[in-house]
């Protein structure tokens, strides 16, 4: 994927597999490229070994011209020591696939807090216009129950 002016990296850690992947992270982003046809879209997401081959994979990089499935693979989670591995992987990512004169045009989101953390941790050395991190309302299900 080319740097643009309108691009948007999408980092998720829990999963195209989750429930929630198609509702509340695929369908978003699809509904964002129709209504804008300059933007692409880049979906990080870190896979256990297992869902690496999977056929989802190609039915979702088959969705849309500007829509992209980039898999890392996911290593097993034993604190925050484990996900530096996943760190180094989008930081080599990062630092391949964005050129320095043009990175403060890129857009970064990420979904949930361990996504949030990688990608916090993986932007020491670099600087983007605009960081969103997605952290799930657990404060508002902490309240109901």
């Amino acid at each position: 994927m080319s740097l643009e002016k309108n691009n948007l990296y999408f980092i998720i850690n829990d999963s195209i597999h989750n429930s929630i992947f198609d509702s509340q992270i695929l369908a978003p982003n699809l509904k964002r490229l129709k209504l804008n046809t300059n933007l692409k879209i880049a979906l990080i997401s870190f896979e256990k070994a297992s869902n690496l081959n999977n056929k989802k994979i190609k039915i979702i990089n088959n969705l849309h011209t500007n829509l992209k499935l980039i898999i890392f693979k996911k290593s097993f989670f034993f604190g925050r020591l484990s996900l530096y591995i996943q760190i180094f992987q989008l930081i080599k990512f990062f630092k391949t696939n964005l050129n320095n004169k043009n990175i403060n045009l890129t857009r970064i989101t990420s979904r949930g807090p361990l996504a949030g953390y990688i990608l916090i941790k993986s932007l020491t050395y670099r600087q983007f216009c605009c960081i969103l991190v997605q952290v799930f309302d657990c404060l508002e299900q902490d309240l109901k129950g």
